[in-house]
């Protein structure tokens, strides 16, 4: 994460998500399997059992014949240990909830209000694609924070887009929501591609691995 700062990358995005004792930690998988070789979910563990047996990046090939990452003790971060190593260093950041569970949208809360120093609520955008965290979260910060839009009003504002009734979007969800359209990849289909070509916008796909330039 350091190195693409470095090279001039503004906003940082991190997947969420809760271990059994209410920590959260970065991990974009809903199981270990493909990242470290173990058959097991964060939420059933807590941070001190994957802290001590998961080996981060265990799998991580370049040529799959030689594993460079394996016991190096990499090991699984968590969201206040990115905030204090990068809260000075990035401009912005996007925090995505994988989990459809609200518990998550509180333990955050309860994270930005220990940096409230930073002016983060100027700095971050939360996205999540399960619209009941979505709307928790709003409604418990009194929509103070940017947010994603969530997979139904993603595919709301494509649809009214496709008829030329996008307008009608922001009736159904006022901007006071602070909602930052946020296209999930699943939902930028075919049909949207075409309509952004009609319009003549570009369409840029970026993609940042922690391990690869």
């Amino acid at each position: 994460m350091a190195n693409h700062i470095v090279r001039g990358q503004d906003i940082l995005e991190f997947d969420l998500r809760r271990t059994k004792d209410d920590i959260l930690v970065l991990f974009h998988d809903p199981n270990c399997i493909r990242v470290c070789g173990i058959n097991i979910s964060i939420e059933t563990h807590t941070f001190k059992e994957i802290q001590d047996n998961f080996d981060v990046e265990h799998m991580y090939t370049p040529d799959g014949i030689n594993y460079p990452l394996r016991g190096i003790d990499l090991k699984v971060p968590t969201l206040t240990n990115v905030f204090d190593t990068f809260l000075d260093k990035a401009k912005g950041f996007n925090l995505e909830i994988k989990e459809d569970d609200p518990r998550v949208a509180e333990l955050l809360v309860e994270i930005l209000k220990q940096y409230t120093e930073h002016n983060l609520e100027n700095r971050i955008i939360i996205s999540s694609k399960h619209c009941n965290v979505n709307n928790y979260f709003r409604k418990i910060t009194n929509h103070e924070y940017a947010t994603s839009a969530c997979e139904l009003e993603g595919m709301w504002f494509l649809y009214l887009t496709e008829i030329k009734l996008a307008t009608l979007y922001f009736s159904l969800f006022p901007p006071s929501y602070g909602i930052y359209i946020y296209i999930y990849m699943y939902i930028v289909t075919l049909s949207y591609n075409n309509l952004m070509r009609i319009k003549n916008h570009p369409i840029y796909a970026t993609y940042t691995s922690c391990i690869n330039p």
